[in-house]
């Protein structure tokens, strides 16, 4: 067996701290930084280190009043995973280090073959309970202030009622919000979960949430060709890595993307949904349609737009 060495190990190379950089930087950072050979080709989150981003619950002080929000990956024939999130303070872990607030996913439920009751039934059982002086049961001790669901749940089939309606109608009746129509911006979504790995703002808690941790290390990236170098690739089939995935892109696409972390086109997707009157939006889509070959046409040409009618003319 051979022996593994970093750059830490180099006389010359260890004080070469522009290098060093580079190599962190790096998208293959585990193998050509740390020799860590065990990683997977191509994997998309490179930069989760469970040692580092799987902490114990005593890591965080939790505040009653966070909002605990979910991430809700649908599925009957493969796997059904839903993640638990809030912000919580991050207490500090070494000297120099002040408190900050960041995303941890609380818990994790993974369930098989289960209908859409079950799935909810579950859900509603994994909450905690609150309990008043008496010692009786008082509500929820986690304020779950929304819920992200597959997007392909609130379409309609057979029927004029959705996977989305029957979940819903259960959430209500227990008191809890009704599911939310995830974002379905892929990439957005996975690049957003990198940089907050990156810069530690999201932890999972350990022992929690197990299935998520082995899956995030084994998401594999796009090779440019038939999938984009900014998505996962989606495997064939039923696989618990990719349901893992996309539980934890749903919360994370429902409630942690900023303005700039959208592009356009989502960003109106999301204008639109707001308007209930279908003339005024068809006016704001119109407009933004104008608006963007304008934008193009002046981006080729570079010179005044001349009216197609003024074209017609001096033809």
């Amino acid at each position: 067996m051979g022996l593994s060495s970093t750059v830490d190990d180099n006389p010359i190379l260890n004080q070469d701290l522009s290098y060093i950089n580079s190599l962190e930087k790096s998208p293959l950072r585990d193998k050509i930084r740390w020799g860590r050979i065990d990683t997977v080709s191509g994997q998309y989150f490179a930069n989760f280190e469970p040692t580092r981003h799987i902490l114990p619950k005593e890591a965080f002080i939790f505040e009653p009043w966070q909002p605990v929000w979910v991430g809700w990956d649908y599925g009957f024939g493969h796997f059904a995973v839903i993640t638990f999130w809030t912000k919580a303070i991050l207490k500090p872990r070494f000297e120099g280090e002040s408190p900050r607030i960041v995303n941890v996913t609380l818990l994790e439920l993974v369930l098989q073959e289960k209908t859409p009751e079950q799935q909810t039934a579950a859900l509603i059982s994994a909450i905690p309970q609150a309990f008043g002086e008496d010692g009786q049961p008082n509500g929820y001790a986690w304020d779950i202030d929304s819920i992200h669901f597959s997007w392909e749940r609130f379409n309609r089939t057979t029927s004029n009622r959705t996977v989305a309606d029957e979940v819903g109608e259960i959430l209500a009746a227990n008191g809890l919000p009704r599911p939310t129509r995830s974002n379905n911006d892929r990439v957005a979504g996975w690049t957003k979960m990198y940089s907050m790995l990156e810069t530690d703002e999201w932890f999972l808690i350990k022992g929690q949430c197990e299935n998520v941790a082995e899956s995030i290390p084994l998401l594999v990236r796009g090779d440019g060709v038939k999938t984009s170098l900014e998505d996962v690739v989606k495997p064939k089939g039923v696989s618990l890595t990719d349901d893992c995935g996309d539980s934890l892109r749903y919360a994370v696409a429902g409630v942690l993307l900023d303005p700039a972390d959208k592009p356009k086109e989502q960003l109106l997707r999301e204008k639109l949904a707001g308007i209930k009157d279908p003339f005024t939006k068809h006016v704001v889509a119109y407009k933004d349609w104008n608006e963007q070959q304008a934008a193009a046409r002046k981006s080729q040409g570079g010179g005044k737009i001349v009216p197609s009618w003024q074209r017609r003319i001096g033809s």
